[in-house]
Order: C-alpha cells, then structure tokens, then sequence
C-alpha cells in the first residue's frame, strides 16, 4: 500500500511531459511482478508502451539498465526507478541512470523523493494523512463485511515531490495549476 499506482504515476508522467510514448522499467519477478502486471494494464489504458525487463539480481540489473538505456529508440519515453534496491541501488546504478538521463535527456521518475534531489524529475510518495483515512475506511468496510476481499494494491493517497533545475534541463514548462499539487520541489527556494 505504500507504493503510489501505476495508473497515477504515468497520470503524472503524461501531465508534465505529454509527448512521452513508452516508459522503460527494470524490476524483479520476485518482489514487482504484482506491480507490473497492474503497471501494463495502467500503460496501456494510457495509451503507453510499457518496456518492462526482468533481472534476477542486482548485476543483470545494472546490465540490463545500461543495454536498455544505450540501445533504446528514440521516441520518446521515460525511465520509471521502481523503490525496490534488487533492481536500483543508490551507489551504482541509481548514478548511472542519472548521469545517462540527463546527458540524452530522458526523463526519469521513481516512487522514492529522495532520488528527487538528486535529479529524478518527479517522485509520488505516500500522503500519510489520506492513506491512513484510506485504511479506516478498508477496515470499516472489512468489519462491516467479513468476505470483503483483501487485496495488495498500490495508493492513490500520493504527495508529488518536483526537480525543477532538471525540468528546466529537460525543457519541461509545467503549468502553475500543476505547480500548485507539488508539495516538495528541488532545489529548494
């Protein structure tokens, strides 16, 4: 539940950079594949090409990143950094992407504000106060009627965190009423 939805995510991506075609995500089968599967439903509803690829550990990762980033095409798409340190960690690959990213001028987004300060152009996080008015209401709904389904799901209840030096790299102009939903923005004023 702490992980903002696919469909959310990709809202934001299409409302700061409408022309994006495809995001490019590598994550693990082990603990994303819940994820994905609702991420290419999100895509494709959007209009979106997903290019999901697999790794079984943190070194195919890091190859897998590298060939996808250096071979991909050139329309225009997005890197999406999933919270998940088997397929980013901070030391290696999270630089690598950001210094490819940066130098082709492809956006990158996460689910983590921290990769914001350091150059991702946007993160979602979980608003702590509606996620938890959220989880009242599954509870209540789960007491009222013992058969209702649990599920593993992603939040909607999400804070924005913004680069604007990398939107302005980027050539991204986002709209003061969009300006207005970001509750964290880099560098700080």
């Amino acid at each position: 539940m702490l992980t903002p939805s696919p469909a959310t995510l990709f809202t934001h991506l299409l409302d700061y950079a409408p022309g994006t075609q495809s995001v490019l995500v590598v994550y693990n089968t082990k603990h994303d594949q819940w994820l994905i599967d609702q991420a290419r439903e999100a895509a494709r509803a959007l209009g979106l090409d997903l290019r999901a690829l697999a790794a079984g550990s943190i070194q195919a990762a890091a190859q897998i990143w590298y060939q996808a980033i250096v071979n991909h095409g050139e329309e225009r798409y997005a890197i999406w950094l999933l919270n998940d340190h088997t397929v980013v960690d901070s030391r290696a690959i999270l630089p690598m992407i950001l210094k490819e990213s940066w130098e082709r001028k492809i956006i990158a987004f996460s689910s983590n504000p921290s990769t914001v300060k350091r150059g991702v152009l946007f993160s979602l996080y979980p608003d702590n106060y509606n996620m938890g008015r959220s989880l009242g209401r599954l509870a209540l709904q789960r007491l009222r009627s013992p058969d209702y389904p649990v599920i593993l799901m992603p939040t909607e209840d999400v804070l924005a965190a913004f680069n604007s030096r990398t939107a302005e790299h980027l050539g991204i102009v986002v709209a003061d009423e969009k300006m207005k939903d970001i509750s964290l923005t880099f560098p700080g004023n």
